[in-house]
């Protein structure tokens, strides 16, 4: 009897856990809002927005972005804002018809068991079923917000109305109360404002910049602001570029360079080729996948041809074994005296402060010696899983930490979480890690104030901690410029920094060939947390909530910088994000 009875428990367990499976896999991830009823559905549960999964919502015809109808774009600000407070981040129930078109494929949308439709018909936001009577109340809702015309290319504003604005390119519909105080009104249609924009211009001037740059003995820490820079180039002007060029002329012997991501930035490659001339021995580790040089770093071929291949060496395993694994350093040394490093790739977007990065310049034998010591085993073959050693660190005020063999984030970054008294800032481009996002949540508990600025990419993820952090109150906000927020940071206390190559990530932590550096600098995490709040500012709080999409009207440069923002392998108004949308 007890052995019919046991099987009827194990059975009945089975089937209950093949339910709940089947009824998960009827749920799909809301990845992106292009229209308040046009919808991007993870249908294949890989994380990433293809082509063919965007739905429309049969039935449903709602508010389009038109610029010639200021009615037209109040409605449609208030549909698409709806539409993201509904579907943003959410789990969602999808059933397709065989109507289809170039965009989308027509169906309906189950979100916490209401029909989608149902919700925008009753908050009037279907035009095939809608009060005009509640329509007029939405309006004098819209007009209370005071919409404008802001083209974040020349930093002018202008009303709904203007007809300089609606010809401009690279814009975006916003409320004027969340303008950035650099903003200047359009001297044709803001005449008075304008007058009493410019009365006090030291205090824009003091609002609007930020220094990017800290040194304290040994250590010089290094940000980029990419508030201020809109477009990446060549030029090298930027302090780090620059920071990188000074040292590459004043080295005498040795640079030693691991590098994820390489652009052919002709200042820096004829700085090395000088640097050879005059008898200093470069070599290179870099990464490499199954098919070769990626599509973001296939310059490093430059960098190859210049060095010579008998001093370069990717990280492919063997002739016949290739991981899934990164190279994702990106640091250099110098003559075995000093460090660069940080999260800035050697790129276009990294090196022209395009993207927000961190980086510490270190003037230390004894610090340069762990490196090196790291930057030989991979030069001998031994990436990823292969690096079994831990690192022997001397100075407790400045630790060096590599992974996978040294469990950054477990070992060092949580301790140092948990032991937090007052703030925790972190500017990050992702994070996953489930243990650190739960020590972070725990902090936030006991009283230690916690805050969060991610990159927009990293919202797609569908191991993303965002909206779990969000939903245990922490402020978390997606940035909105066409920049990313690139750093891999956190500032502890006016005490702790960490910064450094690694992504808060399993794969960060686990998997991939990364560097991290933990400062304990009163001076330096004090000017960190200072350009933090600066940051946090120039963000709008709505953000906090909503997140913008990482090439559209809403992130700031996105439409005309000439990168592809969101990885989708188009460009600017190739980009359907950033393409003007006409009425229907």
């Amino acid at each position: 009897m007890k052995k019919y009875v046991f099987l009827f428990v194990i059975s009945a367990i089975f089937v209950i856990f093949t339910v709940f499976n089947v009824r998960q896999k009827e749920f799909y991830d809301v990845l992106t809002i292009k229209e308040p009823d046009v919808i991007g559905v993870d249908l294949n549960h890989n994380g990433i927005q293809d082509e063919n999964e965007f739905v429309c919502v049969s039935d449903v015809k709602t508010y389009r972005y038109n610029i010639n109808d200021t009615n037209s774009i109040k409605m449609w600000y208030l549909a698409d804002g709806f539409a993201h407070k509904i579907l943003e981040s959410k789990r969602v129930k999808v059933k397709l018809s065989n109507e289809r078109t170039p965009l989308c494929t027509y169906g309906s949308i189950e979100v916490e068991n209401q029909n989608y439709k149902d919700i925008l018909t009753k908050a009037n936001f279907n035009l095939n079923d809608y009060d005009k009577n509640k329509a007029k109340e939405q309006l004098k809702v819209a007009d209370k917000l005071n919409l404008v015309i802001y083209n974040h290319k020349s930093g002018i504003y202008h009303k709904l109305t203007c007809k300089y604005g609606q010809v401009a390119h690279d814009v975006k519909i916003l409320p004027e109360s969340y303008l950035d105080k650099s903003a200047r009104p359009c001297k044709f249609c803001h005449v008075v404002q304008e007058k009493k924009k410019y009365t006090h211009k030291k205090f824009k001037i003091l609002n609007t910049t930020f220094p990017l740059s800290m040194t304290d003995g040994n250590l010089k820490l290094i940000l980029s602001d990419f508030t201020r820079k809109l477009k990446p180039d060549n030029r090298c002007d930027s302090i780090m570029c620059k920071t990188v060029l000074d040292e590459i002329n004043a080295s005498k012997s040795s640079i030693d360079m691991a590098v994820y991501d390489f652009s052919n930035n002709e200042i820096i490659l004829s700085a090395l080729k000088r640097a050879l001339a005059r008898g200093v021995k470069i070599r290179v580790v870099y990464d490499i996948t199954a098919k070769g040089l990626s599509e973001y770093s296939k310059d490093t071929s430059f960098l190859i041809e210049l060095i010579g291949s008998e001093n370069c060496r990717s990280d492919k395993l063997s002739d016949n074994v290739q991981t899934a694994f990164l190279m994702h350093n990106k640091f250099m040394i110098f003559d075995g005296k000093t460090v660069f490093t940080g999260s800035m790739n050697f790129s276009t977007t990294g090196i022209s402060g395009f993207n927000n990065n961190s980086v510490l310049l270190i003037k230390s034998p004894d610090i340069a010696k762990l490196y090196e010591s790291e930057f030989n085993l991979m030069f001998s073959g031994k990436f990823h899983k292969l690096k079994n050693h831990q690192t022997q660190n001397k100075n407790d005020k400045l630790r060096v930490y590599f992974s996978p063999q040294d469990k950054t984030i477990i070992s060092q970054i949580i301790p140092l979480i948990n032991s937090a008294k007052t703030y925790i800032y972190i500017p990050t481009f992702i994070l996953t890690h489930e243990e650190l996002t739960q020590s972070l949540i725990a902090a936030y508990r006991r009283g230690v104030d916690v805050r969060i600025i991610v990159d927009a990419t990293s919202i797609r993820s569908s191991r993303s901690k965002i909206k779990l952090l969000r939903e245990n109150f922490i402020p978390v906000k997606t940035e909105n410029y066409a920049g990313k927020m690139h750093s891999k940071s956190v500032i502890i206390d006016d005490k702790y920094l960490v910064i450094g190559s690694m992504n808060f990530s399993k794969s960060g932590e686990n998997k991939n060939d990364e560097n991290c550096v933990i400062i304990e600098n009163p001076k330096l995490a004090k000017f960190y947390r200072e350009y933090f709040e600066y940051i946090w500012t120039k963000i709008p709080d709505k953000y906090l909530k909503i997140n913008p999409s990482a090439e559209g009207p809403y992130s700031i440069g996105s439409c005309a910088d000439g990168v592809d923002n969101d990885f989708d392998g188009k460009i600017d108004l190739e980009d359907e994000g950033c393409r003007p949308k006409a009425a229907k």
